[in-house]
């Protein structure tokens, strides 16, 4: 395994001869890979704040970005040269040498962190659409990962697939967590490397998915013969289906269920080993460094040594707390018996039918349980008679037609009145997104229901 110290060293001395300063803030646009992960760990060596932006986002968005957080310079790979046309970025590709796709064997220690310092900014649209950056420290990050180590060891000698990207918390916590004990980081070749491959190819011990990675996971007989073999599977981003879960017990796959956010740097409840198939709603118990409570409308309240410092808004911090330090998440949920997180939807997005609520989360783990059914989300469109009424866009498994599924016989166990007017394919945008845009879902959903 490359010596990775000695490329973030290397790295280091090149950024201050870019004339990168600390306490600026530099905006990344890259891919996953090995270079991208020695930049972020030179770019904390030397006291810079990293601003890991999607590559998703168009031009607009990049400018948008840049200006509402500061940065004052950008790094990005040569592959994205034409599509982010700006003069004084850098080039990942002239700034790291190294190019593997182990990474390894590092800890907080060497690389002289100052805990109270900023260290990344993580992009969030929010309820209002423009970028916020959620502010994390280092001190922030480390307790993070300290907490997930308890419930789920990761050590050296120990490997985790990156398969997430670094622009998102749940991606970036992977490089925290691999400092603790000096764990190994695995970066696929190429973006066209699969998960199925990497699990065949490399002694993986470790994986994050979101449900939809999963589930196409068990679509592959190879894949499925290697998963039980894992030390931990950790799903989280959305509910997972019944379903799922239940194909993961026969399999006896390690599956651990999360709940998390960016503000709380990343997992903040976890279920134990094997425990998902006894509750498939929970979200496990609370992980150390974190607090958590449920206020009288049944909003989850967190706070903690992972709590982030605040947002960034147009170059403005905002401190979105209330006297006691509470942060509001705008998840709505409850602690069953066992102490364990049910989480129930979103406040954003319940509504109300006919004078009834309607959390359409729900209705999304009902219809994801239904066989065939890969993926599911869950809108509200403009009624006459009732106000508002639900709409969902459904992903089908290969092979399985949406047309010839009787999705309203199939719903049996929600109200009538929670049963979608109408079940439309899942727009061609929208496919494999980690987290869908549920604003332009619903824009399309009134536009089809006007048809």
């Amino acid at each position: 395994m490359a010596d990775l110290l000695t490329s973030v060293l290397q790295t280091e001395e090149r950024l201050a001869a870019q004339g990168v300063e600390s306490q600026e803030r530099v905006a990344f646009f890259c891919s996953n890979s090995s270079r991208l992960l020695v930049a972020i760990l030179a770019c904390w060596r030397r006291g810079v704040v990293v601003v890991p932006l999607s590559t998703r986002f168009q031009m607009p968005q990049i400018r948008q970005a840049l200006e509402e957080m500061g940065c004052s310079r950008t790094i990005l790979s040569q592959e994205y040269r034409q599509k982010v046309p700006l003069d004084d970025a850098i080039t990942l590709e002239t700034l790291v040498s190294l190019n593997t796709t182990r990474c390894g064997d590092l800890l907080w220690d060497q690389l002289a962190l100052e805990p109270s310092q900023p260290a990344s900014l993580i992009l969030t649209s929010g309820s209002t659409g423009r970028p916020k950056g959620v502010l994390h420290t280092f001190a922030n990050h480390y307790y993070s990962a300290l907490g997930a180590d308890s419930n789920i060891p990761f050590r050296r000698g120990d490997t985790w697939l990156v398969s997430l990207p670094l622009y998102h918390v749940s991606g970036l916590s992977l490089v925290t967590r691999a400092l603790l004990h000096g764990g190994t980081l695995f970066f696929p070749a190429s973006r066209s490397m699969s998960l199925a491959q990497c699990l065949a190819a490399e002694e993986i011990t470790h994986l994050s998915l979101v449900p939809l990675q999963l589930n196409r996971l068990l679509e592959d007989a190879n894949a499925c013969g290697v998963l039980p073999t894992l030390k931990a599977i950790l799903v989280g981003g959305a509910a997972c289906p019944r379903s799922t879960i239940k194909r993961c017990a026969e399999l006896e796959i390690p599956l651990f269920l999360t709940y998390g956010s960016s503000e709380m740097a990343s997992q903040v409840t976890t279920t134990a080993s094997h425990a998902a198939v006894k509750n498939p709603a929970s979200s496990g118990r609370l992980l150390a460094h974190r607090e958590l409570k449920i206020a009288d409308d049944g909003e989850i309240l967190l706070k903690g040594e992972t709590c982030f410092q605040g947002y960034i808004h147009a170059n403005q911090l905002e401190r979105p707390f209330d006297r006691e330090g509470w942060f509001a998440s705008g998840d709505l949920g409850y602690l069953n018996p066992m102490g364990e997180l049910i989480v129930t939807g979103r406040k954003d997005t319940r509504f109300s039918s006919g004078g009834e609520e309607i959390y359409p989360e729900e209705i999304e783990r009902e219809i994801q349980a239904i066989e065939g059914v890969e993926r599911c989300v869950v809108v509200a469109v403009p009624s006459g008679q009732y106000g508002k009424r639900p709409v969902a866009f459904v992903t089908m498994q290969e092979g399985r037609a949406l047309e010839r599924t009787d999705f309203r016989s199939e719903l049996l166990l929600i109200e009538r009145y929670k049963i979608p007017d109408a079940f439309f394919p899942m727009p061609d945008d929208q496919r494999g997104r980690m987290k869908v845009d549920r604003s332009a879902l619903s824009q399309r959903a009134r536009e089809l229901m006007k048809g």
